[in-house]
């Protein structure tokens, strides 16, 4: 018989997150029970029917550094999962609502029975099903519709440049033809006595080396050569439009901050905000199965 683990609510009734043969991720929303709280202790309990009946503790996963705000400003993603091991894994992020969406990493922990200062606790959390205010997703679809609109018409006014250049090329070529055949037909008939005057020949100039452009660390090499779209990111599916706390994503191996912006901005440019984000002080060196937060394009 399969177990399963799960929180134990306030009413004393039983929440489920995972079943123990369950390889996928889980994701809840939780807030703080106080205001200006700063550790949230989640109490794990395993059972096999589902309940609180035959529920024994399992352990307790502890949440601090929460940013001091008040309850209803604060927003926890919790993200737990089963590792390949077999071993119960977590990660959390505090979505500040006072403030537009700002995301906080928070330290996460799990403890057993021994290692707690204190017993197993009730109502120190609550469950959050809130959704972000509908006047945010307005405000921004609008500037990313505004932003859409300007690439579209930036992208157009490129290709009428190429084409008018290449244009101009041409015309230019022609001309320079035209007036070679003139010229030629023009040329005057050389005098019966032809004088030749021997000019030294100059030696062979040194041979030119080769221009090398300087590609730099900070600058992605992706700069000079087109890469591949064959980076996991690009099989995750991308949302119309980016909600106001964010879309998570675990980095694999072959992403790059490069392929993550390119695939949910559909600008490469762009990495340098998911890197200030989520406070990356490298953009160069990511290690996979590092959680990061995609978030929206909000000035």
């Amino acid at each position: 018989m399969v177990s399963t683990i799960g929180l134990k609510l306030a009413n004393g009734t039983f929440y489920s997150l995972l079943d123990e043969s369950q390889s996928a991720e889980r994701i809840i929303n939780l807030t703080t029970a106080r205001d200006d709280q700063r550790i949230v202790q989640i109490d794990l309990y395993r059972t096999y029917t589902r309940s609180m009946a035959d529920a024994l503790f399992a352990g307790a996963l502890l949440v601090e550094d929460i940013p001091p705000r008040p309850k209803e400003d604060t927003l926890i993603k919790l993200i737990v999962k089963y590792s390949k091991n077999g071993e119960l894994e977590a990660d959390a992020f505090c979505i500040d609502q006072g403030k537009r969406g700002k995301i906080s990493h928070l330290d996460t922990t799990l403890k057993s029975l021994n290692e707690l200062d204190t017993g197993p606790e009730i109502g120190d959390f609550q469950l959050h099903s809130d959704e972000p205010p509908q006047e945010l997703l307005e405000g921004l679809e609008t500037k990313t519709g505004g932003r859409r609109k300007a690439a579209k018409k930036s992208k157009r006014g490129v290709l009428w440049g190429i084409v008018l250049a290449l244009g101009a090329l041409i015309i230019l070529a022609l001309g320079f033809l035209w007036g070679f055949i003139i010229n030629k037909e023009e040329e005057p008939a050389l005098p019966e006595e032809i004088v030749l005057i021997e000019t030294p020949i100059p030696p062979p100039a040194a041979p030119v080396e080769e221009y090398q452009p300087t590609i730099y660390s900070s600058i992605p090499p992706e700069l000079f050569l087109r890469w591949d779209r064959s980076a996991p990111v690009y099989s995750v599916a991308v949302p119309e439009l980016i909600p106001v706390e964010g879309v998570l994503y675990r980095m694999q191996h072959g992403d790059t901050l490069w392929y993550v912006a390119d695939h949910f901005y559909g600008n490469p440019w762009l990495y340098a905000r998911i890197a200030w984000y989520n406070r990356i002080k490298n953009p160069d060196k990511i290690r996979s199965g590092l959680v990061i937060v995609v978030p929206p394009l909000v000035n």
